[in-house]
């Protein structure tokens, strides 16, 4: 079975974030191979702003791009925390960008 991998964006590149986004990377066939649901990255998503029913495993990616230059950034197990400060600011970003394209 061929199954390849789902970019979820959770923050984007931009000045606000200072250049640096964060993904989430899931399997694009979770839901059909009927993989158990991930509660943890379900949580992350949804409290970042991005609900995402995430089924099988996921890892999360932290990347430095500001058009100039690109690199991948730390992700810690601290970066996972319900009150990490990326999610917070990551939850009002994409507040605002729902509100802009309606």
């Amino acid at each position: 079975a061929n199954s390849s991998v789902e970019i979820v964006p959770l923050v984007l590149p931009l000045k606000r974030t200072n250049y640096l986004s964060i993904s989430m990377y899931v399997d694009d066939q979770g839901i059909a191979k009927n993989l158990p649901k991930n509660e943890r990255a379900c949580q992350i998503s949804f409290a970042a702003g991005r609900p995402t029913e995430v089924r099988g495993d996921a890892f999360f990616g932290r990347v430095y791009d500001d058009q100039d230059g690109w690199g991948r950034r730390d992700f810690t197990m601290k970066d996972c925390s319900s009150d990490a400060a990326w999610l917070l600011s990551a939850k009002e970003a994409n507040k605002e960008g729902q509100a802009n394209s309606n």
